[in-house]
This record gives structure tokens, C-alpha cells and sequence, in this order.
């Protein structure tokens, strides 16, 4: 459009005059192409490297991001690492300082058990126990004593009872002592509170000696007894906690008076042990006829 109004000015000066400023007019609009080739060249390699640069820092960035992650990645397995040790050795320890139990009406909990040197003062007294009162000559092949394992082996507890002449200790301690347990995982239980003390990872059995009283009933020892009865079942019930085995002797005539004042199926069952002057009588609980051998 510009073109055309010059060319139609410069016409009133005539033709000749015209065809002068046409030919200068094309002579600007192509001496000036070499160098907007340039402009244009020099632009494009500034913007590709430019743009060059800017992937090169982003792929930096990416790096520095993924090593990063990657090092935290590494430092929060080894946390984890951690904390999953720490844990299980934290449930490790919490089981085996404490014990499951069950009250009589189903309802579950835990215990923490006591930390002192009670356990070595049970072994010890189980020790002296089967030291003094097993005979030194004595046939574990009687009836009473076949009876008393197949319920250690078959239901992981027993309730071995008889009267003062028959011998019922005897056969109870004849009859652990042929279930061959380590020594050192062996207790005698006197005292109801030291039963917190007992686990599966320490004992093979558990051997409680009179816990109703001695010749006479003793309604206090044998309410706290009765205390741990719910807990003593659990332990040798359920496979979760690790089986063991816990032997009750006592006194047939405590038992029964037990019995009266604190039913539980711990105690239901029994196995007693008769004088020798008798040759055959009926169990306590179950009706099956137990013969008594002399030792």
C-alpha cells in the first residue's frame, strides 16, 4: 500500500523519475534478507541452547531428586529395619515377662510376671522333693503310675491323690520323674503368687505339692490357690501359649473338702493312689479302677 502512494507521487515528476524510485524501493526490500537470515540463525542456536541448558539442569534436577529419594528410601528401610527388631524383641520380651490367664467367665487378660530369683528357689525345692521322696527301689510299671503319665501325655496336667498311708506323693514324683524333663526346667509350686512367675519358655513342668493345707484344710492357702486355677488350665490348653505340664498332689480328703468350697475343672478329675491292703477301688472322679503296687 505504501509502495503504491510513493509510486504515485513520484509519478507527477514523470515516468523516468518513477522507474528510479521503484528500482530503489526493490532494492531496500532485498539488501536487507541477508541479514534477517542471520538475526534469525543467531536467534534459533540462542534459543536451542537455551532450551538445551534447560533439559540439562532438569535432568540434573531429576538426579538429585531420584538420588535423594533413593537415599531416603535407604534410610527409612533401615528405620524400619530397626523399629521391626525392636519390636519384635519388645513382644518377645513383654511374652515371656507375662502371662496370659482366663477367668471363670471367659474374659482373657495379661499379667506381668514377677522378676526375682523365685525361680531358682522352686527348682531347687522341686530338686530336694524328688530327691527325699522317691524310693531308692521302685518299678514305675504299676497301673497308678501308667495312669498318671498317659494324663501328663494326653491332657499336659494331673491330680494325683490318696490318704496319708498310701503313698500318693510317692507315685506322683515316681511318675514325673519317668517323663524324663530337663532338670533345669522343672519347679515346685508353694505359694499361688509365685505361679506369675512360671512360663512356657522356662518350665517343663510344674509340681505342686499340698496346696489345699496339710492334714488339715487351710481355706486361706487353698482361696489363693484357687486364684490361679483359670490361668493354670489356659497354660496347659492352649498350644498357643506352649504347652507344660503341672502335677497337683494332695490329700484325698482336702480335695473333696476343696471341691465343696471351690469347684473348678481343673480339679475335677483325679487319680488316687490306694494302701496296699486294698487291692482294687473306684477313682474319685471317673469311675475307673486303680490298682496300688507297693514300691
Amino acid at each position: 500500500m505504501y509502495t503504491d502512494a510513493t509510486l504515485a507521487l513520484a509519478n507527477i515528476k514523470g515516468l523516468a523519475y518513477k522507474g528510479d524510485i521503484r528500482k530503489v524501493i526493490d532494492e531496500a526490500k532485498t539488501s536487507n534478507m541477508p541479514d534477517l537470515g542471520n538475526v534469525l540463525c543467531r536467534w534459533y542456536e540462542e534459543k536451542s541452547l537455551s532450551l538445551e541448558n534447560t533439559i540439562q539442569e532438569l535432568h540434573k534436577g531429576i538426579k538429585e531428586l531420584q538420588s535423594k529419594y533413593e537415599q531416603e528410601t535407604a534410610e527409612l528401610k533401615e528405620r524400619l529395619k530397626v523399629v521391626t527388631e525392636n519390636t519384635r524383641s519388645t513382644k518377645s520380651m513383654i511374652y515371656k515377662s507375662s502371662r496370659k490367664q482366663t477367668d471363670s467367665s471367659g474374659r482373657k487378660s495379661k499379667r506381668f510376671k514377677t522378676v526375682d530369683n523365685q525361680l531358682d528357689i522352686m527348682r531347687n525345692k522341686f530338686s530336694e522333693t524328688m530327691a527325699y521322696g522317691i524310693p531308692k527301689d521302685y518299678s514305675d510299671e504299676t497301673e497308678t503310675i501308667k495312669t498318671i503319665i498317659k494324663q501328663l501325655r494326653n491332657y499336659h496336667r494331673v491330680v494325683v491323690c490318696g490318704s496319708n498311708d498310701s503313698a500318693y506323693l510317692q507315685a506322683a514324683l515316681i511318675s514325673v520323674d519317668s517323663m524324663n524333663y530337663a532338670n533345669e526346667r522343672c519347679f515346685e509350686l508353694t505359694r499361688a503368687r509365685d505361679w506369675w512367675s512360671i512360663g512356657s519358655d522356662e518350665a517343663d513342668v510344674t509340681l505342686v505339692v499340698h496346696p489345699f493345707g496339710r492334714g488339715t484344710f487351710d481355706r486361706q492357702r487353698a482361696s489363693k490357690m484357687s486364684e490361679i486355677f483359670d490361668s493354670i488350665l489356659y497354660s496347659v490348653d492352649n498350644s498357643e501359649y506352649g504347652f507344660f505340664d503341672v502335677v497337683i498332689v494332695t490329700e484325698k480328703s482336702l480335695l473333696e473338702e476343696f471341691r465343696k468350697h471351690f469347684p473348678h475343672k481343673l480339679i475335677e478329675d483325679a487319680v488316687t493312689v490306694y494302701t496296699a491292703d486294698a487291692d482294687e477301688t473306684i477313682d474319685l472322679s471317673k469311675g475307673i479302677i486303680q490298682f496300688f503296687i507297693p514300691f
